[in-house]
């Protein structure tokens, strides 16, 4: 119930934040089609958030930079067609997640982050990038 309202809230924010770009001759149904998206994302968003702050896993995030080398440790790869280099990231399209055993406490916030060097991911989520 407490993440239905939190997802209602950021919903009507986002959206009223977006109607300039909307425009005030949007149609009602296109707004209500945006809403709808925005609060199925916001509602997944929040329910992640909500497990990864009571999981037994720290998570990490790897979310590579424009021109940074490609690792195909951590990255899967959909090539742009053009003949640059492809060993380079051209554009990252989806983060990739690695989860690590969370050290004994009662109470801890690391969320999502940078991980601690030399520790082994649990498991891996290879982030998504274009090269």
């Amino acid at each position: 119930m407490t993440i239905a309202r939190k997802s209602s809230t950021l919903t009507a924010r986002l959206t009223t934040a977006l109607q300039p770009l909307l425009g005030q001759q949007s149609e009602h149904k296109t707004t209500d089609e945006l809403s709808r998206s925005i609060d199925c994302i916001m509602r997944l968003a929040l329910q992640i958030r909500s497990l990864s702050l009571v999981s037994t896993e720290d998570y990490d995030s790897i979310w590579p930079l424009l021109g940074s080398s490609f690792d195909e440790n951590e990255m899967e790869t959909k090539h742009s067609g053009s003949n640059t280099a492809k060993n380079l990231v051209r554009l990252p399209l989806c983060p990739g997640l690695r989860a690590y055993r969370k050290a004994t406490s009662l109470v801890a916030d690391h969320g999502f982050g940078k991980g601690e060097r030399g520790r082994t991911p649990k498991y891996k989520v290879k982030a998504l990038v274009l090269t």
